[in-house]
Order: C-alpha cells, then sequence, then structure tokens
C-alpha cells in the first residue's frame, strides 16, 4: 500500500514533469526563508542538460520536503505552468507580489447594457444584417491580478469563438470598470499573423491601468466584445457581424500597499539636490507600478546646456533595488527667469519595493561618438535627489 509521502511525490511528478523556471525559483525563495540557504540547497532540484532538453532529476525526500513547505507557505494552485496570468506576472513583478494578489473571477454575459452604437454597426442593421449573438461569454477568464492601482489578467477565446472560423472577436480598447471609462491594452500571447490578419483565436495578455480613475472598492469590469467577419478572398477585409459585452467582479480585499500622493497646487512639495530643485506634482507608488510627475528645474549659467546632457535616469529604493524604467518623457522645457531651465518629467517604474521608504533619482550623463549616439558604459551622474515616500504620501 502506498504511503502519504509516496502519493505525494507520484502526483507531483505527474503535474511538474518539468520545473518552470519562475516556479522553481519561487520555491527555492520560500524553501530559504523556512528552513535557512544551507538546508534549502539540499532540496532544491539538480539539473542536467541531456540531448538539447532539460531533465530534473528528483528523490522523494526532496519532493515531500517541497511538498510540505508548499503546503504550510499556502502557495496555491495558481502558481502552476498552467497559469498563463503567473507566467505574464512572472515576467513584470517580483515572485512575493504575485501570489497575494491573484483571485478567481468568473465572467457572465452583460444583457442590458448597451455600449455606444458605431457607424459600421448601424449600415450593418440598414442593409437587413443579422447580428451573431452568443449565450456565453467569447473570452474565458478565469483568474485576475489587482493591487489597488493596475488590474491584470489573461483572456482566451472560448470553444464557442473558436468554432467562427471566418470572425475575428475582437476587444474595444476603452472598458468600463464601476461605470468609469478605462483603458485597456490587450496583446497576442499566441502567434498571429499580422500582415494578413487572419483570425486571431488565441489568447491576450491584458492590463488596465487604475491609477488615475478614481475607482473604490471592489471592481466591476464591463468589456465590449466586436465580432468581425473576414472576407473568404481577402482576408484584410471584413466587417461587422456582432457584440458581446462580458463583466466580472474583482474584489479589492489587499490593496493597503497602494498609495498615492494628495492632488493640488497646495500639496506639491520640492526637494533640493546640488544646483536645482525637484518640484513633485503626482506621484503614486504600489506592488504593480510606480508613477511620477516632476518638474525639474537646474539654476545658473550653462542650466539648459546641462540639462541636454543628461541621458538617462536611474531610480532606485532604500534597499539599492534599481527600479525598472517603463516609460519617461521629458516636455514643456523653459528658461526660468531667474536665468535657470525646467522641464516636466514623467516616468512609470516597475520593480520598487512598495514598501520603501525613499527613493533617490538619479540623472546621468555619458560621453557620445561621432555621430551623437549613446556609447555605452561611459555613464556618470550628474546629479540625484531623494524623496521620503512617507512625506509625500501624508495628507
Amino acid at each position: 500500500m502506498k504511503n502519504r509521502e509516496q502519493s505525494i511525490v507520484e502526483q507531483l511528478e505527474k503535474e511538474f514533469p518539468i520545473m518552470p523556471d519562475y516556479f522553481e525559483g519561487m520555491l527555492q525563495h520560500i524553501i530559504e526563508d523556512e528552513v535557512g540557504a544551507a538546508a534549502a540547497e539540499q532540496i532544491c532540484q539538480e539539473k542536467t542538460e541531456s540531448k538539447g532538453k532539460r531533465h530534473v532529476r528528483r528523490t522523494a525526500v526532496k519532493w515531500v520536503a517541497v511538498a510540505a513547505i508548499v503546503l504550510i507557505c499556502g502557495v496555491t494552485v495558481t502558481a502552476t505552468e498552467n497559469n498563463d496570468l503567473f507566467k505574464v506576472l512572472s515576467d513584470i513583478l517580483k515572485w512575493e507580489h504575485i501570489e497575494p494578489y491573484m483571485q478567481k473571477v468568473n465572467p457572465e454575459v452583460e444583457k442590458t447594457t448597451e455600449f455606444v452604437s458605431r457607424q459600421e454597426e448601424q449600415i450593418f442593421k440598414e442593409n437587413g444584417g443579422e447580428e451573431l449573438t452568443f449565450e456565453n461569454p467569447l473570452w474565458e477568464i478565469s483568474d485576475a491580478w489587482y493591487d489597488g492601482a493596475t488590474l491584470y489578467f489573461t483572456a482566451s477565446q472560448s470553444e464557442e469563438a473558436k468554432r467562427l472560423t471566418d470572425c475575428d472577436v475582437s476587444n474595444h480598447d476603452h472598458i468600463r470598470v464601476n461605470g468609469r471609462d478605462a483603458l485597456l491594452s490587450a496583446y497576442p500571447i499566441d502567434e498571429f499573423d499580422y500582415e494578413y490578419k487572419i483570425p486571431y483565436h488565441g489568447r491576450y495578455e491584458c492590463k488596465v491601468d487604475l491609477t488615475d480613475a478614481q475607482v473604490e472598492g471592489d471592481l466591476e469590469v464591463c468589456i465590449p466584445l466586436v465580432i468581425y467577419r473576414h472576407d473568404a478572398v481577402n482576408p484584410q477585409s471584413h466587417s461587422y457581424a456582432g457584440k458581446q459585452e462580458i463583466t466580472f467582479e474583482v474584489k479589492a480585499d489587499n490593496t493597503e500597499k497602494a498609495k498615492k500622493a494628495p492632488a493640488g497646487l497646495d500639496n506639491r512639495k520640492s526637494y533640493d539636490f546640488d544646483g536645482g530643485t525637484a518640484e513633485i506634482r503626482e506621484f503614486s507608488i504600489a506592488p504593480s507600478t510606480l508613477k511620477i510627475k516632476f518638474k525639474y528645474t537646474m539654476d545658473g549659467p550653462g542650466a539648459e546646456e546641462k540639462m541636454n546632457q543628461i541621458s538617462e535616469f536611474q531610480v532606485k529604493d532604500a534597499d539599492g533595488n534599481n527600479g525598472e524604467i517603463m516609460t519617461s518623457s521629458m516636455r514643456d522645457a523653459y528658461t526660468t527667469k531667474s536665468g535657470g531651465f525646467s522641464m516636466i518629467v514623467e516616468m512609470e517604474i516597475r520593480g520598487i519595493d512598495p514598501d520603501t521608504e525613499s527613493l533617490t533619482f538619479y540623472m546621468l550623463t555619458s560621453d557620445f561618438d561621432s555621430e551623437g549616439k549613446h556609447i555605452p558604459g561611459t555613464e556618470k551622474e550628474m546629479n540625484s535627489f531623494t524623496l521620503p515616500v512617507k512625506e509625500l504620501i501624508e495628507e
């Protein structure tokens, strides 16, 4: 008769024939936290390379230890190699910021709400067209991630949608969250022939930035979908064939790490650095992202020339973690009355500890070649300033 340990080992061997890197890394962190680095080294897998494929050697002792730690620490089924959302988030977030914000969702077809009619829909109906209708959601969404600032989810087309071999099920760029307009960024995960626009029946990685959406509490997410029929002869030509709106709820049970500086002219705070000032206009921080907008002013003669020498920014939290700058812009530059030079800087950054006590922004300059191109490895710090996060977000 099999004992409990043998059953666990066989089940793990069956479910994880090859352990994905992101799950393995997460387990190692958990194991080290629980039993220490030395013991963890004895527990974790040993890898070998054979015939171009990765093989993992396991022993019953190692797997039972790992299984016990997983059960103790509460790592749920969402952290498996078959979970699309976990795969997406493992490339975006630190592992400790993934599991606490994951939740199950259950989309339904919205039967009462009418979203804005398009001209192509009106023409379709005027010409006697009969819309395709479906009782069940054409997008399947099982998991969502929400930290109070950003909503992530993955969507796959339902079996019913996949049977529409001559049709695309497309999403609107704009959705509604608690009745407010929000921008949906949906990116195909699977291969897709953009050139010929062959109907795409794959999966989507979806992101909704709610930092400035002024939504509170649990979320009611409404996604309009449009069905387009592709011409059999010319796949690039398509026409309206129907619509559907799906809704699902997301709980706001774990949003306390999402913090925001109070808005308004009276709440702006300035911080000096050697040769200038940074005036913070907007600031928000959460596990998913840090967003900041500030007026950056350099004083004295040659300020404009110095400003133009900035080649890049660096951002570090109090623990020295380097933030990854996802987007940045410098605009609205002007000469100040005192002869200095100012511009507005906006950044979106990820990889920063949401509980950090401070943030340091570094302005770097570098050498350029004869064509005016930046020479990697020649970066030098021009100046920097440090922001006390708690002071920024206090009312």
